[in-house]
């Protein structure tokens, strides 16, 4: 039998929220707050008869860890609970700054201007990648990533693919949009498999690994899609067309 959760505050219990007022504070319903005590996500409230219930006012804040844990980090309920007992969020802060530090992000930056006297694109484009969210906006020195990405772009503008060819910046905005939703189901698997389950340093290592193979499976994957579709491609084009109506013709067989 679940023994219930102890009161978020020390002390003795004394009356609180009503279900109506923890709901008009945290914006969940009434029957999430039911099933969060129930898993012991919150501690039981405080019944002095059958038909009323006191909250303690820490489960306001005790839900907002909930749902921005839920939605920004897409963590399970069950590993919540034990992040939330074991540390929280601070758990979760200490094990981002350390994966950060590893991937060496926060100091490798270049200026602007250096990356663009590299790579030269107009005000115009750069104004346009930050608009599409490719590039960061504020005239911040480009991370090491941004400066790779001012070099593709120039690459394909050198290549030919510019306005002359009908090719515009602000087409390449699908880019952060699909990888925003792949970086969600990654986060996800990642969270639910591994959170709560290992060593802060295990998460770390575990989390480095898994986007270093993810970014070389993503380029990987692209080259041989790309390249199955072309093969699609220039099959289909090499069927015979019908010169009476400009159509491939039929496979069926005749009906007898």
């Amino acid at each position: 039998m679940r023994s219930p959760a102890k009161s978020l505050q020390e002390g003795p219990p004394r009356r609180g929220l009503t279900i109506r007022q923890l709901v008009g504070r945290t914006g969940v319903t009434a029957p999430t707050v039911h099933h969060y005590v129930a898993l012991g996500l919150l501690p039981e409230p405080e019944r002095p008869h059958r038909r009323m219930a006191y909250y303690d006012p820490a489960c306001v804040e005790r839900i907002a860890q909930i749902k921005t844990l839920q939605t920004d980090r897409f963590i399970p309920l069950g590993v919540i609970k034990k992040l939330l007992d074991d540390g929280g969020s601070e758990h979760l802060r200490e094990a981002d700054l350390r994966l950060l530090h590893g991937m060496d992000v926060a100091d490798r930056r270049e200026p602007r201007e250096e990356v663009l006297r590299r790579y030269p694109l107009s005000a115009a484009v750069v104004e346009a990648l930050v608009r599409q969210g490719l590039l960061s906006a504020g005239g911040k020195p480009f991370t090491v990533d941004e400066a790779a990405i001012v070099g593709a772009v120039h690459a394909m503008r050198q290549a030919g693919l510019d306005g002359r060819m009908g090719f515009s910046v602000d087409q390449l905005g699908f880019y952060p949009t699909i990888l925003a939703k792949l970086i969600d189901l990654e986060f996800a698997t990642f969270n639910e498999k591994v959170l709560g389950r290992v060593p802060p340093d295990e998460e770390v290592r575990l989390a480095t690994a898994s986007i270093d193979a993810s970014s070389k499976l993503l380029t990987a994957l692209h080259y041989r899609m790309v390249r199955e579709r072309l093969g699609e491609l220039s099959r289909a084009s090499a069927r015979p067309v019908s010169a009476a109506n400009g159509r491939r013709p039929s496979r069926r067989r005749p009906k007898a």
